[in-house]
């Protein structure tokens, strides 16, 4: 199938994908099969996680053997929330510890989202095993990603252990999920609007 491929505002490639699901063994558990979906451009080795909002793979590109991250949105996942975060995405990806974004493409019923793949260290392993000097990092890494944001007069609304990444080895985070994430600037001025109609 031909892929259709156009330019997002940040410059990445924002593409066409067919998604399948197929049966494929999961690395985590070689006893249980999992369904993973499959897309064109993209190799997916397995599930990374999955919430309330949408299911995160671990996938190499086709092209380039690139380990990235692909986050699909449930098919029930609020419209507004998914283009909310691609917006977020698009504007602050790859900025002040911040996940980068690569693109995105239609993938089943809505658009999946590519970004940066960090092999981090799970909310219950560093809760265990970080250091004083390591956990310091990891407040000054959160910290600069809301700077960044609140410089913007944008605020992330769902700031937890779970949607920070934080790689001892890398000694780097990076702030993820931003589906409910809220521009003040944008809410004033529409609060301004219904205050003019009355």
């Amino acid at each position: 199938m031909k892929q259709k491929l156009k330019q997002s505002r940040s410059s990445n490639i924002h593409a066409k994908e067919n998604m399948v699901d197929t049966i494929s063994m999961s690395p985590k558990n070689q006893l249980e099969k999992k369904a993973l979906p499959q897309f064109e451009s993209f190799i997916i080795e397995e599930e990374e996680g999955s919430g309330g909002y949408g299911t995160v793979y671990r996938a190499l590109r086709k092209n380039d053997g690139k380990r990235l991250a692909i986050k699909c949105p449930h098919d029930n996942a609020q419209k507004h929330h998914v283009t909310n975060e691609l917006k977020m995405l698009e504007r602050f990806g790859g900025r002040n510890f911040i996940i980068k974004y690569e693109g995105s493409f239609r993938g089943g019923n809505g658009e999946c989202f590519v970004l940066e793949h960090v092999e981090h260290d799970r909310p219950e392993v560093l809760k265990r095993e970080i250091d004083i000097f390591q956990l310091q990092w990891y407040g000054y890494c959160m910290f600069r990603a809301l700077t960044c944001l609140h410089k913007q007069r944008v605020v992330h609304r769902d700031v937890k252990p779970g949607n920070f990444l934080f790689s001892r080895k890398l000694n780097k985070g990076y702030l993820i999920d931003f589906n409910l994430a809220m521009d003040m600037q944008q809410k004033n001025c529409h609060w301004k609007q219904i205050k003019i109609k009355l």
